[in-house]
């Protein structure tokens, strides 16, 4: 059984693994990744296009634009609207945010805000059930999808390391 310490020391290695892939990995193959090579073509040459012109545009390393778009695809159900990517975007380059490290933790940050913004907002139907209900199921919903990419992002690892020893065999 492990205990708190094993548990915080697997997260951490765990976080660098997947740091480290986010460096490594062009945004084709991560959407590849998370949709099991399963995306339609036209859906997979638009996103390219929007994160590789958004990686242009802001001046953004390919990392941090792995992680943009892991962040939009949890926040938004997988529904990519171009002004909303740039704005996020154009936020996190005026933050100067240059590496994987960093767009995680704000990207962390801001969704911890945004939740403690929806748990204390001053709804005029706070309320209503039928508000808190929809609520609940929005983030609950929200939570399932994070541990599904979490899952599928285990997956990429696996075989990122599978590709790297037949690499390593071959060379």
């Amino acid at each position: 059984m492990k205990n708190e310490g094993q548990t915080k020391q697997e997260n951490t290695r765990q976080e660098q693994e997947l740091i480290q892939l986010l460096e490594q990995v062009e945004v084709k193959e991560l959407i590849e990744g998370i949709y099991q090579n399963e995306v339609p073509k036209e859906f997979l040459e638009q996103w390219v296009k929007l994160f590789g012109d958004i990686k242009d545009r802001f001046k953004l390393p390919n990392g941090v634009v792995n992680v943009l778009f892991y962040y939009v695809f949890i926040k938004t159900d997988g529904e990519f609207k171009g002004d909303y990517v740039a704005k996020i975007a154009a936020h996190w380059a005026r933050k100067r945010i240059r590496t994987v490290k960093d767009a995680m933790y704000l990207a962390k940050q801001e969704h911890k805000e945004y939740q403690r913004w929806v748990n204390n907002h001053d709804h005029n139907d706070e309320n209503d059930p039928i508000s808190m209900k929809a609520m609940a199921i929005a983030n609950a919903q929200a939570n399932k999808r994070i541990d599904k990419l979490e899952a599928e992002i285990g997956n990429l690892k696996r075989e990122l390391e599978e590709m790297k020893k037949l690499l390593a065999k071959q060379g």
